[in-house]
């Protein structure tokens, strides 16, 4: 007869016969779990709390294919790959209080890592490669407006996001929108979707994160639009094709790594406390900062005028050719019969749910804030120059008596309200003038030697934070230590 041999027997003949890797171990023992051969005693939960300020999104019930797929795909690798080296990444993925954690880690054993390709094998019906254009290098559904992008990152790219900080593959979700892990073709797959956190807006986010383990390197998958069906998102994935090319990468020594957290730690530092001296008030001329005096900012002297609040923005006073976006199909949908803005959901940021807090959405107004500005460019020659500064909420820095301030913010929960205020830009601006700019933006414009001109910006900002409300310059520039004007008293 036959003997039937329990798991832990197995194991122990293994165990006699040959040395077990730690990895192939842990691979063994995953499997079991998928296959319903051992009970599963839980995931290590994550006990710092950390959110690390990510997004947090709605409810969604779980995959079922995820399961069956999983459990035949584990089979497979675990036949290719069970007694392989040790792994180059170890990639964790954590469940603690309805939040999934993905986490990862990297062991570099080589100086140097291979720079990857990566195409898709499978391509969703409708979605066409963009060679040029505003969506060039990535997927797109022209009929339904939704989009892919496949991001790839070697062994010392991933390395560098794990030693610095950098939270692009390690991230958090609501349990209910971590769709499943499957294994295929040698690599780990992470799957996340998730609803968009605008009331007007339907779309769906797509991600999964691809992981080769045992090669170290890491592919993200990223979707957005109306949403795929869940196995065309895994058939992507399934049939990413990965090319490792002849060039490499060096890993970044400690001394790299630790300059890049200095200057991260520096930055929040400078953002979370703001010296007074900073903030400016009205009718102060405003020149650039150390940081970007080696650019053609370096030229430019901002002196704020005016700063009024209003109600309506009479077109005989603001014409429809100076906004941005259109006035038509994105201004006007939004503004009340007298011209008034209609109500719009607001989320606080909060860092400990993730960045979004839904339970504490509220509906506020808006108001119009009209800003005019002389701006100079000081240099002996003409140039052109992008113009336009960011609208920015500052308060009073907590428990400090030197005067210094804080930025602040919100979550927009309307997408239409969002395009009048996206990331603090205007949404009216008197000076349009669509240079040669490498950009072609309409945030550029070409002033002459010793020329000052006046431009009027026209902001949104919730009725309950006027007070608040500064302009950000030459943060544009990259620097840190940008001047701000106070606009309200």
């Amino acid at each position: 007869m036959k003997k039937e041999y329990t798991q832990n027997e197995m194991e122990q003949i293994l165990r006699n016969d040959a040395e077990i890797p730690e990895s192939v171990e842990r691979r063994m023992k995953e499997t079991y779990e998928k296959l319903g051969l051992v009970e599963n005693t839980g995931i290590t939960a994550n006990t710092d709390g950390k959110q690390n300020g990510r997004r947090t999104v709605r409810r969604r019930r779980p995959r079922a294919w995820v399961s069956a797929a999983a459990a035949a795909a584990v089979i497979a690798g675990l036949g290719l790959t069970a007694f392989a080296a040790a792994r180059a990444l170890n990639v964790t993925v954590k469940e603690e209080d309805g939040k999934v954690e993905q986490q990862v880690s990297v062991e570099p054993t080589q100086k140097e890592a291979h720079k990857i390709e990566v195409t898709a094998g499978y391509v969703p019906e409708g979605y066409v490669y963009q060679e040029e254009g505003p969506f060039t290098g990535k997927y797109r559904n022209e009929a339904t407006g939704g989009g892919m992008t496949l991001m790839p990152y070697n062994a010392a790219e991933v390395y560098w996001f794990n030693m610095t900080g950098d939270d692009r593959l390690e991230v958090i979700y609501n349990q209910e929108d971590f769709v499943g892990t499957v294994e295929t073709n040698g690599m780990t797959a992470n799957l996340f979707q998730t609803d968009s956190i605008y009331e007007d807006d339907n779309s769906v986010t797509q991600n999964a994160y691809v992981f080769n383990e045992e090669e170290g390197y890491a592919i993200q998958v990223y979707l957005r639009g109306t949403g795929l069906p869940e196995d065309e998102v895994l058939k992507v994935a399934q049939n990413l094709q990965v090319t490792i090319l002849d060039e490499t990468v060096a890993y970044a020594t400690d001394e790299e790594i630790e300059a890049e957290k200095e200057m991260k730690a520096s930055y929040r530092m400078q953002k979370e406390s703001i010296e007074s001296s900073r903030v400016h008030q009205i009718g102060d001329v405003i020149t650039a900062p150390d940081s970007v005096q080696s650019t053609d900012l370096a030229d430019l002297q901002y002196t704020v005028k005016d700063a009024q609040i209003l109600d309506t923005l009479p077109l005989d006073q603001y014409p429809k050719e100076n906004y941005v976006p259109d006035y038509d199909s994105a201004v006007a949908p939004l503004l009340n019969e007298d011209g008034t803005l209609k109500p719009h959901i607001r989320y606080p940021y909060t860092v400990s749910t993730g960045g979004i807090d839904k339970d504490r959405g509220k509906e506020v107004n808006g108001k119009f804030l009209a800003v005019t500005v002389d701006i100079t460019n000081t240099a002996d020659a003409a140039g052109e120059f992008e113009i336009t500064p960011k609208l920015t909420l500052l308060r009073k820095a907590n428990m400090d008596e030197s005067g210094s301030y804080e930025e602040f913010e919100y979550i927009e929960g309307t997408k239409a309200y969002l395009e009048l205020n996206g990331d603090g830009a205007p949404f009216y601006q008197s000076v349009q003038q669509f240079t040669e700019n490498s950009k072609k933006h309409v945030r550029f414009a070409e002033i002459g030697a010793g020329e000052t001109i006046e431009c009027t910006f026209v902001y949104v900002v919730d009725e309950d934070c006027v007070e608040n409300a500064c302009l950000e310059f030459f943060s544009t520039g990259g620097s840190s230590l940008y001047p701000y004007v106070k606009l309200a008293d």
